[in-house]
């Protein structure tokens, strides 16, 4: 339950604990980065996967696409939460 409040506290209520979760932010911000910019390589390698049957390489390509789609609205709520 606690985790739950935790994803949707703004800067009015963190502002007391400023070094904290601006680190959090930013370790968070820099995990997601890097699953974007390594999902495409991800991607690449799973389709180039000779022997992985296609309907397997599909569901793996859309297991990275539905990575990025969470990564995306992360960095929404993210936003949300620091404006």
């Amino acid at each position: 339950l606690q985790m739950l409040y935790f994803n949707w506290m703004n800067t009015t209520l963190t502002d007391k604990y400023w070094p904290i979760f601006e680190v959090v932010y930013l370790l968070e911000i820099a995990t997601i980065l890097t699953c974007i910019i390594g999902s495409p390589f991800a991607a690449y390698g799973i389709t180039h996967a000779s022997p992985l049957h296609r309907n397997f390489r599909i569901i793996f390509l859309l297991v990275v696409f539905h990575m990025n789609i969470g990564a995306f609205s992360r960095l929404a709520l993210i936003y949300n939460q620091v404006l």
